[in-house]
């Protein structure tokens, strides 16, 4: 590479980062949404020195509770900390591709077109790009598991494909659908190996060598049970109540919006993968195959925004390749520059003019509050502030509520393992023993505040469940518990109330339809 070409190449990655980050600027300090909240708490409580699946309870698999308490060895638990750390680890996301696209075209082009398309796609308001889901963090070893892949094709050596399988058991166990996207990387693997015994037997040894140590961990602390209910069985009665009607119309206003907000970008990817099949070229099978099992992986379960986030790197390698072709296939360099700096601002202009709020005007608790309505995240900061300056560093909390967000700003621990209660609040097999489970473990940890909300997605009571737990709560809040603030819920954002007593919790909810109480312990100051 002469000087000009490595200038070239650094002042093309210093665009690339810069407007990675100006896409990304107005939305470090939205307010966590309950899953971001359970992830972080989650992180405190292993670094407390707790175990999930015993200490803290949901339905996710491990890795992404691991994730987050790496990221609070170095940020703090704020929504701008968790969200730096998110987009410095998906920045190496972006890295990843743009080595794979160059791998597949033996271009940088391809690779900076590949990364514009990620810095942009990634940060799709449709797919809450700005959130620190388990949909974000799968794409880091999805796409290092097929990084590796393409290298060991290249390369043939057999320690490259075992990486690749490791990163896809990564991937598994941070969110079980990707099971479904690395399902194409053996097989395309296998496609281009001479010696395909000797392939399957490496990549698999990988993915299994990290499943057992997964899995052994917890088997070792005697949680292997609870590990296996909470991964998979629960999942499976949660997704029983799926409406599949309902759940199709909400994925297509999703893909909808998503085509509507990007149109070059997702027109470029439609482009690259016909471009890969009329051309037969040699990254035909991985850019279908990653496109179409990426979009598989979307479907199983209830159509959330965030689930579509599994489908951006393929639709930026699948774009980056197809504007490269459409570049590669011109004579003239100055059409070729003219086109690429076309291609900058049909990539970047339309999202920004279509979510211009999003992106530039509106402020973190407007953002919130536009895709989550009722729900108390931007009120969720005060209150955890509100608790935290009353309360010690061993006090127990409990929510009647889905709020772990609180939990982690104000670093306390939950009174009980079930820091979300909606699964003891839908009509679960095992919601009575759960129930029980929560009631005993409040009485033993005797918590200083006990917080009831009043909003339906924080409650997710189905009317069929047993009401016992929700029963047994309030009785004891009235007998042991006085009433000292109400958070509003309001739009953009709620104010807190100090009160005390219950009849000034009623007149406040005269006026506000939806609200967050605040009890504290008697003779507890």
């Amino acid at each position: 590479m002469v000087k000009n070409d490595k200038l070239y190449f650094w002042l093309a990655w210093l665009g690339i980062a810069l407007i990675y980050i100006l896409f990304r600027v107005n939305l470090i300090d939205v307010p966590l949404f309950r899953d971001e909240g359970l992830f972080g708490y989650a992180g405190q409580v292993i670094l407390d020195g707790g175990i999930p699946y015993r200490d803290v309870l949901d339905i996710k698999p491990p890795v992404v509770y691991y994730i987050n308490a790496f990221a609070l060895l170095f940020v703090p638990p704020t929504p701008a900390g968790i969200h730096i750390f998110l987009h410095i680890y998906n920045f190496f996301t972006l890295i990843a591709l743009f080595f794979i696209a160059r791998l597949l075209s033996k271009s940088d082009i391809a690779g900076f077109l590949t990364a514009l398309i990620y810095s942009v796609f990634s940060t799709e308001p449709s797919m809450l790009g700005f959130a620190a889901s388990t949909e974000m963090y799968i794409l880091l070893p999805i796409t290092l598991s097929l990084l590796f892949a393409i290298l060991f094709i290249e390369k043939e050596k057999f320690h490259i494909l075992l990486l690749s399988g490791v990163f896809a058991a990564l991937a598994f166990w941070t969110k079980l659908t990707g099971l479904i996207i690395i399902f194409f990387i053996p097989i395309y693997c296998l496609q281009n190996s001479r010696e395909k015994l000797k392939t399957a037997l490496v990549w698999s040894s990988g993915f299994i060598f990290t499943t057992i140590c997964i899995m052994g961990y917890f088997s070792l602390k005697g949680l292997f049970n609870e590990y296996i209910y909470w991964c998979f069985i629960h999942k499976y009665q949660y997704s029983k109540f799926i409406n599949i009607e309902e759940t199709a119309r909400e994925a297509s206003y999703i893909l909808t919006s998503i085509f509507m907000g990007n149109p070059f970008i997702i027109i470029a990817a439609a482009s690259g993968a016909v471009m890969s099949v009329l051309r037969n070229s040699k990254a035909r099978a991985l850019l279908l195959g990653f496109l179409f099992f990426s979009f598989l992986a979307t479907l199983p379960g209830y159509a959330y925004k965030q689930y579509f986030a599994q489908t951006a790197p393929a639709i930026a390698l699948a774009g980056g390749i197809g504007l490269f072709s459409l570049i590669n296939r011109m004579k003239n360099n100055r059409l070729k520059i003219i086109t690429l700096l076309c291609c900058l601002l049909m990539i970047t202009i339309p999202p920004i003019y279509a979510y211009q709020g999003y992106y530039i005007n509106f402020s973190p608790d407007e953002i919130s509050r536009t895709f989550f309505a009722a729900s108390p995240f931007t009120e969720s900061v005060d209150i955890a502030r509100f608790i935290k300056e009353r309360t010690d560093k061993d006090d127990r909390i409990f929510i009647l509520g889905s709020e772990a967000q609180i939990f982690l700003y104000s670093e306390r621990r939950s009174a009980t393992a079930f820091a979300f209660v909606y699964p003891l609040m839908g009509n679960y097999p095992r919601h009575r023993e759960f129930q029980e489970r929560a009631w005993r473990e409040v009485e033993k940890s005797c918590p200083k505040y006990i917080i009831l909300s009043n909003i339906p997605y924080s409650i997710m009571y189905d009317h069929r469940a047993d009401s016992w737990l929700y029963e047994k709560t309030i009785e004891l809040v009235k007998d042991r518990y006085i009433p000292e603030a109400v958070m509003t819920v309001e739009d953009p954002k709620g104010r807190l109330l100090q009160v005390s007593n219950h009849e000034g919790i009623n007149d406040i909810l005269k006026s506000h339809r939806y609200v967050v109480q605040i009890h504290r312990l008697k003779d507890s100051l």
